[in-house]
């Protein structure tokens, strides 16, 4: 699946990109392993890997809830805030005279220049912000396991027995593909790490927003100046960076349009007529700048069209030599492949190579609520946007939308995207909620693996439970109550509709549980008993009444 996706999203670009030689994938098999046949009680288990993964399972599944938790959070302040500011009276901003107060600006002109002075001084006239979006061609190494299925006894710790399966006869097969990555990808641990090595530089790291300093608002009677902070939340679309030659703009630059198989190979193999610079949908209002002189650019760096700034990897003689002894040991240095002809006659990318592009926020207009503060120096200086700040002492982050929209329009963008993120997260919480029943009808006696609507209601009491509970610590109980009852219904209806498990239920069952799930050996996940149901154990004799008491 990995492989057809990289593929895809390879070949879709290749048209625009075939004249830089740097998209075409380059595909290469690798070895096929072959893991032992049956299980092996004596053999010597790694608890450094049993560590980690416990430990990353662990931090899962206590992390997941924290951040959802943080999520509700911040969508409760955030709503209170906007309840505030849709109640409050703004002033228009030609009314500011001397003491900061909460304005309203409604499409107003702007007037800045975003510029990356980290990456020669690339700057866009007219944008608020840019960002910085770094690939690097890499290696990816794509395995693919098949394993046939055994079984084996397991011994309790009161010395009962259960049958369980495993994976068996495992055979494994790793392929490489190189192409472009966000990230850089760490080869050490690959099965051939020195055939397909990873140089992992980063001179210019993927950056953003990188926001212009004081942004300019006018109309004509009037000026002010958005704070850095305030841009940083500027609710704008991003759009592709692209310099044209010259300055001129891509209606400009490209070719006439021409009839018959002609038309086609030139859509089909020029750049030009591949970056979309005529779709005015998806650069609608952007800015096309002249490419910077090459004496701007940092070292090995050349603009190599499309919006991209390309720098080719060279490996020193030490590097290479390295190299060549590592492919020696692990046997592939006569390995040569159909995919290095293909990637060698197209230009592949090397891996190490880097290519960096732009995107812009650029939008006409501004809209803004927040709070004007008049200079203290000068009266005709521009007055400054700044969060909105109430006589109680209370802070409200400002808004800031693209386009011409009043106070209601912003209030309700915001609060809608408000919604749409803690909708996220909770579909989030919603996924993480499916091991955890299984964990819980381990540690309660129920196997949900038997009995499908045991575990969809089982599904349902864990996640409404905990939703519950974060409702009841931000929200209030008022509306956690509806949620409470729901979890408590749904688990009624599990314990009911679940069949018992065959093992002894508690935290050590869990344990068992996860342990199993993690590839851990029985060795290190003994359960206390195995038996086909549970009854609940009697009261000790002493403590039950006289006229209670009855012979078994």
């Amino acid at each position: 699946s990995i492989l057809y996706k990289e593929l895809r999203r390879s070949f879709s670009s290749f048209g625009k990109e075939f004249m830089f030689g740097f998209s075409l994938p380059h595909i290469r098999r690798g070895k096929t392993v072959r893991r032992r046949a049956e299980y092996n009680p004596e053999s010597k288990f790694d608890g450094c890997v049993a560590f980690f993964v416990i430990s990353f399972m662990v931090l899962i599944l206590l992390g997941v809830p924290y951040g959802i938790f943080v999520s509700e959070q911040s969508h409760y302040v955030l709503m209170q805030s906007l309840e505030v500011l849709g109640k409050m009276e703004y002033k228009e901003i030609e009314q500011i005279t001397s003491s900061a107060a909460p304005v309203y600006v409604k499409g107003a002109e702007i007037s800045a220049i975003a510029s990356d002075k980290e990456f020669g001084g690339i700057k866009a006239v007219g944008g608020i912000a840019l960002s910085r979006e770094t690939e690097y061609c890499q290696w990816q190494e794509i395995s693919n396991t098949r394993c046939e299925t055994c079984e084996r006894q397991v011994r309790a710790k009161d010395g009962s027995t259960s049958t369980e399966t495993y994976n068996c006869n495992c055979e494994t097969t790793f392929n490489y593909i190189k192409g472009w990555h966000s990230h850089p990808i760490p080869s050490l641990l690959f099965n051939q790490p020195g055939n397909h090595h990873n140089p992992l530089r980063d001179p210019f790291p993927s950056k953003g927003p990188i926001v212009a300093q004081d942004v300019l608002l006018y109309k004509k009677q009037w000026q002010a100046i958005l704070s850095p902070e305030l841009t940083k939340r500027a609710h704008a679309p991003w759009r592709k960076l692209v310099y044209s030659p010259g300055g001129l703009s891509p209606e400009e630059t490209r070719p006439p349009r021409t009839g018959g198989w002609k038309s086609w190979l030139s859509k089909l193999f020029t750049a030009e007529s591949h970056n979309r610079s005529h779709n005015r949908n998806k650069y609608i209002h952007y800015e096309t700048l002249a490419a910077l002189p090459k004496e701007n650019l940092p070292q090995g760096f050349v603009y190599a069209g499309d919006g991209y700034f390309y720098n080719a990897y060279e490996a020193s003689i030490a590097e290479r030599l390295l190299k060549g002894f590592f492919q020696y040991a692990e046997g592939t240095l006569f390995d040569w492949q159909l995919g290095d002809v293909v990637a060698a006659l197209t230009g592949s990318c090397t891996a190490g190579d880097i290519r960096i592009k732009y995107k812009v926020q650029n939008p006409k207009k501004l809209s803004v609520l927040a709070t004007a503060v008049p200079s203290r120096h000068n009266k005709k200086d521009p007055v400054r946007l700044e969060n909105i700040v109430l006589d109680d002492g209370s802070i409200h982050k400002a808004l800031v939308y693209s386009g011409s929209k009043t106070p209601a329009q912003m209030i309700q963008a915001q609060a809608r995207e408000s919604r749409t993120s803690a909708t996220l997260a909770r579909v989030v919480l919603f996924v993480w909620a499916i091991p955890v029943t299984f964990l819980a009808g381990a540690y309660i006696g129920r196997d949900f693996g038997q009995s499908f609507f045991g575990f969809l209601f089982g599904l349902l009491a864990v996640f409404t439970g905990t939703i519950a509970f974060f409702w009841s610590q931000t929200w209030g109980t008022f509306s956690a109550q509806y949620p409470f009852l729901f979890a408590a219904v749904t688990a009624a209806l599990t314990n009911r509709l679940s069949p018992p498990t065959h093992a002894e239920p508690g935290l050590r069952a869990a344990w068992c549980m996860l342990a199993k799930f993690a590839g851990l050996p029985p060795e290190w996940r003994v359960q206390a008993s195995y038996r086909a149901e549970y009854a609940p154990k009697p009261l000790p004799e002493e403590y039950v009444p006289s006229r209670q008491k009855r012979t078994t």
